[in-house]
């Protein structure tokens, strides 16, 4: 997803993806205005599999990288 423009926005979305998935995100602050919400992940695999349960639960089409 792009970045939010508002740390406002980014924690609103994170707690509806949170709410949906039970996954954990974190914001990130890039720079002024810039925030970007992230998850962990250990491996290709597993950044495949956070995307495809993000997009079940929401309908969200996120690509990987």
């Amino acid at each position: 997803w792009s970045p939010f423009r508002s740390e406002i926005a980014a924690k609103g979305f994170v707690a509806r993806l949170q709410s949906v998935t039970g996954l954990d995100y974190r914001i990130d602050k890039i720079e002024a205005g810039v925030y970007q919400v992230a998850f962990a992940y250990t491996d290709e695999a597993e950044i495949a599999a956070k995307l495809a349960e993000i997009t079940a639960a929401t309908g969200l089409e996120l690509a990987s990288r």
